[in-house]
């Protein structure tokens, strides 16, 4: 197998995919209850994967030769679109793995609230006593 294969196409793959699987885990608390919360950091978890793919996408035009900073001076929206979408490809192989993550945290919500149930304690406020009518 080609090094510059390994390093050009499956280092970032991999790099990827595990920043997809390991940071969602990391930016959601461990006790939390909140399915919201869960959803907002699978988004910015995203975002985030998105930008890194843009950074290594731009690195490795670096690496091959091209003057990727002068193209980021002539014109900074071009340049930003074409290795945006030359990162959106990347999604392909990580946002599976995020949406794995992404199921695994929300059933862990579930469970907590499951077990908060069966202990009779949730995080809800208290509601109002009926009213004798």
């Amino acid at each position: 197998m080609d090094s510059s294969f390994l390093i050009s196409v499956v280092l970032p793959v991999v790099a990827l995919a595990g920043m997809a699987y390991v940071l969602p885990l990391a930016l959601t608390p461990r006790d939390t209850r909140s399915q919201r919360r869960v959803v907002i950091n699978v988004v910015v978890t995203a975002a985030i994967l998105l930008v890194v793919g843009i950074g290594i996408m731009a690195g490795f035009y670096a690496l091959e030769g091209h003057d990727v900073s002068q193209a980021f001076e002539r014109d900074l929206s071009v340049a930003l679109r074409f290795f945006a979408n030359k990162s959106a490809t990347a999604v392909m192989i990580w946002g599976p793995v995020l949406a794995l993550a992404w199921i695994g945290l929300a059933q862990k919500v579930e469970r907590r609230k499951s077990q908060d149930g069966m202990r009779g304690t949730t995080d809800q406020a208290p509601q109002d006593p009926p009213r004798d009518l």
